[in-house]
């Protein structure tokens, strides 16, 4: 298992889609507070989200997005404490 972390605006857009992919596939990912363009809106306003991507030997395995606020601190995202952890 291999974990990259990745801005989110700098996700790649095979990673975005297989992101919604899972979340079709999962009743508790269906939230729209769990999706990528919500996500993306957030960074966008606060500039320090980012995504640890885990990839085994067939590709991307999880997505954890979250927040880093002064790179020696990290925590969830608000909207998503519910279901990480």
């Amino acid at each position: 298992m291999q974990v990259s972390l990745v801005p989110h605006d700098q996700l790649k857009e095979a990673q975005q889609a297989r992101w919604l992919q899972w979340a079709e596939a999962r009743a508790e990912l269906q939230s729209p507070l769990v999706q990528p363009e919500l996500l993306r809106r957030v960074h966008h306003v606060r500039g320090d989200l980012q995504v640890a991507v885990f990839e085994d030997e067939a590709g991307e395995a999880a997505f954890l997005p979250f927040r880093n606020d002064n790179e020696t601190a990290i925590a969830p995202l608000g909207c998503l404490a519910g279901i990480q952890g």
